[in-house]
C-alpha cells in the first residue's frame, strides 16, 4: 500500500512537472514576444527624438546666417531701414516730411 502510494505521488509530481515545463515555455515566449516589443519602442523613440532634435540644432546653426542674408535682401528692397525706424503710416509720413 505504502509503495503503491508512493509511486502515485511520484507520477503526480512527475504530471506536475510537465505541466509546469509546458507553461514556462509558453512564458517564456511571451516574454521574449515583450522584450522584443519593448526594444524596438525604445529604438523607434530615440529615432523620434534623433527626428526632433537633428532640425532644432541644424536651425540654430544655419538659421541666423540666412536671415542675415534674407534681412539684406529685403533691405535692399524696402530702404526704409530697421522695423524699429518704420511704425506704421506715421514713421512713413515723418520719412517723407524730412
Amino acid at each position: 500500500m505504502r509503495l503503491q502510494n508512493t509511486i502515485e505521488k511520484q507520477n503526480e509530481t512527475k504530471k506536475l512537472l510537465q505541466e509546469n515545463l509546458k507553461v514556462s515555455k509558453a512564458i517564456l515566449k511571451i516574454t521574449e514576444k515583450t522584450r522584443r516589443y519593448i526594444f524596438w519602442s525604445q529604438v523607434a523613440s530615440w529615432f523620434k527624438l534623433f527626428l526632433i532634435v537633428v532640425p532644432i540644432i541644424l536651425a540654430v546653426l544655419y538659421l541666423p546666417s540666412l536671415i542675415g542674408k534674407w534681412q539684406a535682401q529685403i533691405q535692399d528692397i524696402f530702404p526704409f531701414g530697421s522695423v524699429q525706424q518704420f511704425q506704421g503710416a506715421s514713421g512713413l509720413l515723418d520719412q517723407l516730411q524730412k
